[in-house]
C-alpha cells in the first residue's frame, strides 16, 4: 500500500523526510505537501513509498506546481549549471527531454545540452520554421551519442547562444535522420524555476571554462 511521499530524486539514499499519506475508504491516498513559492510553474521530483518501507525506484516521477501569478524572469538564472530534466519540455513533445540535459549559465551566453532518447533526429536548429534552409544548415547543431559504446545511447545535441535568448519558450526546428526538416515550429519550455546543480559541479565547470 502507497503511504509515503519523498519530494526528491528516487537516488537519494536519505528520504527520511517523506510525507505520511492519509488513507481514503475508496483505497487512495492523499498527500498534503508544501513548497517554496518560486517554484511555482515548475516540477518537483517525487518518490513514493509504501508501508512495508520500500520505495518505488523504477522510474522518475515528477510533479507539476500549478503557477498562480509567477513570470518568467531570465535574470533569475545567474551563473551556474540548471537541470532540465523532469522541468523542461517541448511544445510538439515530439522529442523529449531526457535525463542529462542542462541549462548553463556563463555571463552574457547560455548553453543548453539536450539530450534525447530519440534516435530519429541528426540536427536540431535554434531559431524559426520560417527561416530559409540555407540559414538553418547553417547554423544547426548535429547529434552527438551520449555513450559511444552503447549503440542505443541517447543522443546529444549542444548550442550555444546569448542570454537574452533565454525565455520561457525557446524555438527550434528539427531535422530528420533523411535530411528533410520540420515544418512546424517546436519550443523547448522552461519552468521560472530550475534546480541548479551542486555548487562543486559549478566550479568544476568554471574552472574548466576559464
Amino acid at each position: 500500500m502507497t503511504d509515503k511521499l519523498y519530494l526528491g530524486d528516487r537516488n537519494d539514499k536519505d528520504k527520511s523526510g517523506y510525507v505520511t499519506g492519509t488513507q481514503n475508504p475508496d483505497g487512495t491516498t492523499t498527500f498534503v505537501y508544501t513548497v517554496n513559492a518560486e517554484r511555482q510553474g515548475s516540477y518537483t521530483p517525487a518518490t513514493v513509498g509504501f508501508s512495508d518501507n520500500s520505495w518505488d525506484t523504477s522510474q522518475s516521477y515528477f510533479l507539476n506546481v500549478p503557477n498562480f501569478n509567477g513570470t518568467f524572469d531570465a535574470s533569475a538564472f545567474t551563473d551556474g549549471v540548471y537541470d532540465l530534466f523532469g522541468y523542461a519540455y517541448t511544445k510538439n513533445g515530439v522529442i523529449p527531454v531526457d535525463a542529462g540535459a542542462t541549462l548553463t549559465v556563463s555571463g552574457d551566453t547560455i548553453t543548453i545540452r539536450y539530450v534525447t532518447r530519440t534516435s530519429g533526429y541528426n540536427k536540431l536548429y535554434f531559431g524559426s520554421v520560417s527561416d530559409d534552409e540555407a540559414t538553418r544548415e547553417a547554423n544547426a547543431v548535429s547529434a552527438g551519442i551520449l555513450n559511444a559504446d552503447d549503440p542505443y545511447s541517447y543522443r546529444v545535441f549542444s548550442v550555444t547562444l546569448p542570454k537574452s535568448a533565454l525565455a520561457e519558450a525557446i524555438p527550434f526546428v528539427s531535422c530528420s535522420k533523411s535530411g528533410a526538416w520540420s515544418t512546424k515550429q517546436d519550443q523547448l519550455l522552461l519552468p521560472r524555476f530550475l534546480p541548479r546543480l551542486m555548487q562543486a559541479f559549478d566550479a568544476c565547470y568554471n574552472a574548466l571554462t576559464q
